[in-house]
């Protein structure tokens, strides 16, 4: 049955994701879920980051989910990886043309030229009327914008690669979740052994396949000294191949 009461109008649906794609995902829960959700009452924006390939995407999927589930409100999703999308929230003003009571997320955050700005007018001009949620970037020049202007306005939440527990709910294995603190070391010594090995990034754990584990772990690596690393160091050299793969063996 689709849900009349969401209204999307040409303005709003710019790339935006619609309502219908977001129930549609399937998601598994993340434990980080249940200490976000009591601040969706509260008027400050709610800020997720962490690492890059964390999940944070999926956790703001979780808390849209919920929001529509129960009929909270009207939920506007936004990724700013989409050139369309950055060139509406660009605009600081956009958020004061939402409906009140919206619930306005934003993906990607630090793809915005003034991430700080548009959170502090949204929550200082809109409070009570619009929801900001959003994630982004664990970097350091990100913290650094975000501390000097977001004091007051912001709850910011880390969100982390899966737990072993979390590992564990993620292959299925709920009944070894269920007497995590009763079984015996054999019972859980291949997973715990793929964890130590391989960590607790989603995609790489609901991936079976040990090479193509390294790949994806490359891949994230490479990502962390390309868009984190090199400019924060400012670096136009390293013998990446090398580096990699003294990591990642």
């Amino acid at each position: 049955m689709k849900l009349f009461y969401f209204l999307y109008t040409t303005l709003y649906n710019q790339h935006m994701i619609l309502v219908e794609e977001i129930t549609q995902r399937k998601l598994l829960p993340r434990d980080l879920l249940g200490a976000v959700k009591p601040f969706l009452k509260r008027p400050e924006a709610v800020v997720i980051t962490g690492p890059r390939q964390a999940g944070k995407t999926s956790l703001l999927f979780l808390l849209a989910q919920e929001i529509i589930k129960k009929r909270k409100g009207r939920v506007f999703f936004y990724d700013l990886e989409f050139p369309e999308d950055l060139e509406l929230l660009k605009d600081l003003s956009f958020p004061s043309s939402l409906p009140s009571g919206s619930y306005l997320f934003v993906d990607e955050i630090q793809y915005h030229p003034f991430p700080d700005r548009f959170i502090k007018l949204t929550v200082d001009h809109l409070k009570g009327k619009i929801k900001l949620i959003v994630s982004g970037s664990s970097s350091l020049e990100m913290k650094k914008r975000f501390r000097e202007a977001m004091v007051g306005r912001k709850i910011e939440f880390v969100l982390l690669p899966l737990s072993f527990k979390e590992l564990l709910l993620f292959k299925g294995k709920n009944d070894l979740l269920a007497h995590l603190k009763k079984i015996s070391y054999k019972s859980i010594s291949a997973y715990l052994e793929e964890y130590l090995t391989y960590g607790g990034y989603p995609a790489v754990v609901l991936e079976n396949n040990r090479d193509v584990k390294k790949r994806l772990l490359g891949e994230i690596f490479t990502s962390y000294l390309y868009r984190d690393i090199f400019p924060l160091f400012k670096l136009k050299f390293l013998n990446l191949r090398n580096l990699r793969n003294s990591v990642i063996r």
